[in-house]
């Protein structure tokens, strides 16, 4: 019974549905606006007294600097025009030097580092170039009509390649640290898209010879950490060298693992002697 008397006085609709039994809200009180809580910034009032703002003092004058270029634009040696820097490329004068150049071994600690780096990379480092990746280096350096050195000659397809551009590409099989030590070793201008994993090994080798060179390398060679290593290489070995961008077509490199063209961010590194 007391079940179905609560159930009858219950009401069949919500007590707000009556307005005459609905609970008056209270009236929201407009809150200050932000310029009535909160000085002007050109005044601060404080027990009656008004004081100059910060905003207004004086600020002390500005000591012009001389802004320090970073490592990445440091490492362009010499500051000059790059076509200017490129057609001045001395073939002939490279060979004499390369011809001059001390006959010395090869570290077998490097030797060591850099087959331990290849092997563990051996399928990111296997990328063909083509004629694409060098056409404006060539055209800029003037080197159409002329022989060039690749250390790192593959499977032979970069020679097809050069020869669309009218140079002329010689090769030797083997092992390049054999190669780079061996009596017959060429003496010509070295281009080549080398391995990455070990390029720093390379660089020094060649550098270590006097071999002028234009080498295919990631862009992440010439910034920060890298761009420091390039400049201690130029402080011990002098020449001059730059880095030659790449864009467009020109940084698209043929995998034979993927079977397919792959875009890899990259640039010419031209270090002449």
């Amino acid at each position: 019974m007391g079940q179905n008397l609560t159930r009858l006085l219950s009401p069949a609709v919500p007590l707000t549905a009556y307005p005459a039994m609905r609970m008056p809200r209270p009236v929201p009180v407009p809150s200050p606006r932000r310029s009535e809580r909160i000085p002007k910034p050109t005044q601060i009032f404080n027990n009656n007294r008004i004081e100059i703002s910060r905003t207004l003092r004086p600020r002390p004058a500005v000591t012009a600097r001389l802004l320090v270029a970073p490592p990445s634009i440091r490492a362009v040696h010499p500051p000059l025009e790059l076509t200017h820097i490129i057609r001045e490329l001395n073939l002939r004068r490279m060979e004499e030097i390369a011809k001059s150049s001390p006959a010395i071994g090869v570290p077998e600690d490097r030797i060591a580092l850099a087959t331990k780096k290849f092997q563990k990379n051996k399928f990111s480092d296997e990328y063909y170039t083509r004629s694409e990746s060098w056409r404006r280096f060539v055209d800029d350096a003037g080197l159409a009509g002329k022989t060039v050195w690749e250390p790192f000659f593959g499977d032979g397809s970069s020679r097809d390649e050069l020869a669309k551009l009218g140079v002329t590409q010689i090769g030797k099989a083997g092992d390049f640290w054999e190669n780079i030590t061996a009596p017959d070793c060429p003496t010509d201008f070295i281009m080549s898209n080398p391995p990455f994993s070990f390029k720093w090994e390379i660089m020094e080798t060649l550098l270590e010879r006097k071999r002028s060179f234009a080498l295919i390398l990631p862009w992440q060679t010439f910034y920060q950490t890298n761009a420091r290593h390039l400049a201690e290489l130029h402080r011990k070995y002098g020449g001059k060298y730059l880095r030659y961008a790449m864009r467009g077509e020109e940084v698209e490199f043929y995998s034979p693992t993927a079977e397919k063209m792959v875009p890899i961010g990259t640039s010419i590194l031209l270090w002449e002697f």
